[in-house]
């Protein structure tokens, strides 16, 4: 199956993405001043901060196998320091490694772990054209009969910015426990669970006309089940604590010996 990326290379080149494939064994790749320079041009004109950086390695049945690192990210990445020539044909670039989710730059110290970016949906991606990738592959993995069609190859999608460094700091707070069903994702999958956790906007972006500031105490860390309940109506977004009551009433009816008809669910509260 081929990559995702490999089939949008050159579109997303086209809006400023540097897009490079990585060697599937060794992780190595290659990027280089000159294309990273007009690459992050191309992008300002597209009204973007700056590219990112896309790199896959395929794999058979995963067209998914890529990392988005954002601009803000990946730039601290890259110097004149770091900077290699090419015994061969004496070419600037600079040489990087992925390794167990661990990205490197030659003659820069340190790794930078990257599995927060892998897989996240491109520029090019609507949320239910990603959906619809990851919905390919359950299918074909099995002996359903089923086709999929409709699906739209390119998208004009609007986003809002959102800081990676807030992201972060809720993640850790979390300590891997969605705050509306209370499951400690950090013990699941030997830790990789957590990998299913979105921070959620109590106050949703998307209804906002203007830019704002967003302070900590407005971020809830969620799990996509949750996260998904949360905007079932796009227009007014449930409560988290409307979402926990619901898991604790749940629970509730579920543990309640004897006749259970006299717990009801009763209406969702909505904010």
């Amino acid at each position: 199956m081929e990559s995702l990326v490999a089939g949008l290379k050159a579109d997303l080149e086209a809006l400023g993405e540097y897009v490079v494939m990585a060697n599937v064994e060794s992780g190595w790749f290659a990027m280089f001043p000159g294309t990273w320079k007009t690459r992050v041009e191309t992008a300002r004109m597209n009204g973007r901060q700056g590219t990112n950086l896309v790199f896959y390695r395929t794999k058979f049945g995963n067209p998914r196998d890529h990392y988005v690192i954002p601009y803000s990210v990946v730039r601290e990445l890259l110097s004149e320091s770091t900077v290699a020539v090419s015994s061969v044909d004496g070419s600037q670039r600079w040489n990087l490694t992925l390794k167990n989710e661990q990205l490197r730059v030659t003659h820069r110290p340190g790794k930078m772990k990257v599995s927060e970016y892998y897989g996240v949906p491109l520029l090019l991606e609507s949320s239910s054209s990603a959906m619809a990738v990851l919905l390919i592959e359950a299918i074909d993995g099995s002996a359903s009969p089923s086709i999929i069609e409709g699906i739209a190859r390119e998208a004009k999608v609007v986003t809002r910015s959102r800081s990676r460094k807030l992201r972060r700091s809720a993640l850790e707070s979390s300590k891997g426990v969605c705050e509306a069903c209370g499951t400690d994702f950090s013990k699941l999958f030997e830790g990789k669970g957590v990998g299913v956790l979105q921070v959620h906007h109590r106050e949703q972006l998307a209804l906002q006309d203007l830019p704002r500031l967003t302070r900590p105490e407005e971020l809830a860390v969620v799990c996509a089940n949750c996260h998904a309940m949360i905007h079932s109506d796009p227009l007014r977004a449930m409560p988290v604590e409307a979402l926990r009551a619901l898991w604790e009433l749940e629970r509730a009816y579920r543990t309640t010996p004897g006749p259970q008809s006299d717990v009801t669910a009763g209406p969702v509260p909505h904010g």
